[in-house]
Parts: structure tokens; C-alpha cells; sequence
């Protein structure tokens, strides 16, 4: 009986997931040559063909596809058992993350400080967007985890609580003085005033900044459009509007007098976010990864309302 190489079964799996050779050797951290190198010594180890050519894309043929559904199992009972009798220093390969805004300009650095503590030889790619965004490229194999605000749609996947932050209007110091001065004091009065700044029509900021307006009966046609919360709170500093953001990220320019946050009619929005990852994606490495992000997590542990 011929011996076959777990490397060969993994990357037959990770092509299965992500549907390309190419996208394999991205996720493994390899070239396209040394996959096609793999399958080729699978296909003569097993005797059979794996993958057929149709047009310029290579599927998996019916042994290919049965040799995913029995080898996927296999494999994740390894990595358990080696994780179990031993630690995650030895785990090697490349996790790539989809997060969100806020989480990148707040707790991400200790994730990380973390995670490489724990798993020194794993690389990350990290890369930052909308949720809406994260949401197709977890469905296209891209990414392996998302880190964002929650929404419904996520679909076919699993997801675990990472807290909530709470949001709260903002305006400089000095653009509160002028508003004092005009007797400009409520935030129905300031909406109507002031220039408004807000993230994209695919962000639920901007959903519930257009809630705001509906609920208070601002008939507002203006809406200044950034696409970085971190962009917007620096046009928000130098006075040249109002905007709705999330109190980890400017609860020390309010201490030190720069912004003053402006009290709403009713309760303030909250916004609830989750990390997320693909169904199937259930190897000790993506959990550890999930574990560790709810455990370093600083937004509020309550659920949003």
C-alpha cells in the first residue's frame, strides 16, 4: 500500500475550499508549481485522477470528491490531537483575517501580541473593510475569519460574540461654542445645521444615522460620505461637522476636552459585533484564534438592544 503524505491530503482540501490551485498556494504560503506538484503525487499514490480540465478550470473529479469528504474529517482529528498532547507552537501555515474598523484601531495589536505568544509560526494577513465586504469574501474562501459589526447576513457559517460598543454624536469644542452662540443646543437643532459625516450606504453606521434622521423628523437630503472612521473623526476635530462613532475610539479626545459628545433624545445606539468563520472551519488553530479574540475583546460584554 502506498504511503500518503498529510501534506498532499491538506492541500487537496484547501483547493476543494478555495476552488483554485492558485488560491491554495496563497493560503499555504507556497507556489501554484509545488501544489500541482502535491496533487500530482496524491494522484500517483492513490492510482486515480483527482481533478479533471474543463475549459481553463480544473475540477475535481467523482474519486477527488470522495477523497475530500473522507480526508477532511481525518484531517481536522490530527490537528486535535496533536493540539491536545501538545501545544500550538508548532502550527505552521498563514490565517488570513477580514476585520472591521473598530476592532483594528482598538484591541487588534494585543490580539495579535497574543496570538503570536501563542502561535509563533503562523502568519497572519490581515486586511481591513466594510462588513458587508468580509461577508463575501468569507463566502468565496478569502478569508478565514471575520472580525466585524453584526448584520443578518451572515449565512451557513458560525459566529461567536465579541462584545459592543456604544455610539455617541460627537462635534469639536470649538464648533459646540459656535452652536452655543447661535442657541443651537439639541441634536435635532445641530442635524439640521451642521454638516453630518457618515461611512458608506453598506454601513450600519450610516443606517443608523439615517434612522436618527427619520426618527426625529430631519428632513436631510445632505449626507457627507468617508470612507474611514478614523478619517472622519479627524474632519470631526477640526470642526468641520458631526458625526456618529463609537465611543472606544474617541472617549480620549473627550477627556481631554477636544470633542463634546452631544446628548441624544432616548437611549444611544449600540452596535454589536461578531467573529465569524466559515462552516467546515473547524480546526483548533481557527479556534484558538476565536477563543483568544472573545477573550481579548474590550467592547462592552452586553448584548446590543
Amino acid at each position: 500500500m502506498n504511503k500518503i503524505n498529510t501534506l498532499w491530503l491538506e492541500t487537496l482540501c484547501c483547493i476543494a475550499r478555495l476552488g483554485t490551485f492558485q488560491a491554495a498556494a496563497e493560503h499555504m504560503n507556497t507556489t501554484q508549481p509545488a501544489i500541482s506538484a502535491r496533487i500530482k503525487e496524491l494522484e500517483d499514490a492513490v492510482g486515480v485522477a483527482l481533478f479533471s480540465k474543463q475549459g481553463r478550470r480544473m475540477v475535481l473529479t467523482v474519486p477527488g470528491r470522495e477523497l475530500v469528504q473522507r480526508s477532511a474529517p481525518l484531517l481536522q482529528g490530527l490537528e486535535n490531537l496533536m493540539t491536545a498532547f501538545g501545544s500550538f507552537e508548532a502550527a505552521e501555515g498563514v490565517v488570513r483575517l477580514g476585520i472591521g474598523e473598530v476592532v483594528a484601531l482598538s484591541w487588534m495589536p494585543a490580539l495579535i501580541e497574543q496570538l503570536e505568544r501563542v502561535m509563533p509560526r503562523i502568519s497572519f494577513e490581515i486586511s481591513v473593510g466594510m462588513t458587508v465586504d468580509m461577508q463575501r469574501d468569507l463566502d468565496d474562501g478569502k478569508i478565514d475569519i471575520a472580525m466585524g459589526a453584526s448584520t443578518a447576513g451572515y449565512h451557513g457559517i458560525h459566529h461567536a460574540s465579541l462584545g459592543s460598543v456604544d455610539l455617541i454624536w460627537v462635534m469639536s469644542a470649538e464648533l459646540a461654542r459656535q452652536a452655543a452662540a447661535a442657541q443651537c443646543n439639541t441634536l435635532p437643532d445641530l442635524l439640521g445645521k451642521y454638516p453630518i459625516w457618515s461611512l458608506s450606504k453598506s454601513a450600519s453606521i450610516y443606517h443608523l444615522i439615517t434612522t436618527t434622521f427619520h426618527t426625529l423628523g430631519i428632513n436631510r437630503r445632505k449626507l457627507h460620505i468617508y470612507g474611514s472612521l478614523e478619517g472622519i473623526i479627524k474632519v470631526v476635530l477640526s470642526g468641520s461637522g458631526i458625526s456618529l462613532l463609537p465611543d472606544i475610539l474617541v472617549q480620549k479626545h473627550i477627556e481631554e476636552g477636544r470633542l463634546i459628545a452631544i446628548a441624544p433624545p432616548g437611549d444611544a445606539p449600540k452596535l454589536e459585533f461578531i467573529i465569524a468563520w466559515a462552516e467546515g472551519e473547524e480546526q483548533a488553530i481557527i479556534k484558538k484564534i476565536v477563543e483568544t479574540s472573545q477573550a481579548v475583546s474590550t467592547f462592552n460584554r452586553y448584548p446590543a438592544a
